[in-house]
């Protein structure tokens, strides 16, 4: 994998910068949040529902947007 650091700066770094952002402005707007189907990882469902499980990552991009995924829906508990 050609800089695996990029996949973590951007997928992870970013978002909680921009998590950070949205907290701190004085009126929050609304938020839609996009995933990939990637997070369904090594699923040999088809198709994917939401339901289906995310815990079988394919690579470095898929294990950083399932963490993105997981810290976009507990946000709010910070």
């Amino acid at each position: 994998m050609e800089n695996p650091d990029s996949y973590i700066h951007s997928n992870i770094v970013g978002l909680v910068t921009l998590l950070e952002i949205y907290k701190s402005a004085e009126t929050q707007p609304a938020v839609v949040w996009a995933s990939s189907s990637s997070v369904y990882g090594l699923n040999e469902k088809s198709p994917f529902s939401e339901s289906d499980g995310t815990d079988q990552s394919a690579s470095l991009y898929v294990a950083t947007k399932n963490l993105s995924n997981d810290r976009i829906f507990t946000s709010d508990s910070d």
